[in-house]
């Protein structure tokens, strides 16, 4: 039996390619990949790349979690002093090395660094505040 996981984890070689994949809701995706190793499955097909077996399964799922972590305490990082979502994203992008080359690109990227900081908020560790029409965060 097989399951089509879509895009609720990535290939380790994805995750190096492209820094920060796309994610909505950094929680429930770290939900869902610790559920999926307990899914009656032989077979794990995801939408970037080859099937991966129950035995490589939770390896390539470990690495899909460091690297959501890393991605979140980057985000947290990033606010030594309050900061928009843009000022936040230039952050991360820049110590992580990246260069986002497309508008496209961007405003994916852009979603996850909302992704990690409304986690972040949920969790008590950060917060917002409006100051001159801007929405900023800051650490709480």
């Amino acid at each position: 039996r097989v399951c089509f996981a879509a895009d609720a984890y990535f290939p380790p070689e994805v995750l190096d390619k492209y820094g920060i994949p796309f994610y909505v809701d950094i929680d429930q995706t770290l939900a869902t990949l610790g559920s999926l190793p307990a899914l009656p499955y032989s077979l794990f097909a995801q939408g970037h790349g080859d099937a991966y077996d129950r035995n490589s399964l939770e390896e390539v799922l470990d690495y899909n979690v460091r690297r959501i972590e890393m991605i979140r305490q980057l985000v947290y990082d990033a606010l030594p002093a309050p900061a928009d979502d843009n000022q936040v994203l230039k952050r991360v992008a820049d110590t992580m090395e990246l260069s986002i080359q497309q508008p496209a690109i961007y405003y994916l990227t852009r979603t996850t660094i909302h992704a990690c900081l409304n986690s972040l908020r949920q969790d008590g560790r950060v917060d917002i505040a409006l100051d001159g029409n801007r929405l900023l965060w800051r650490r709480a």
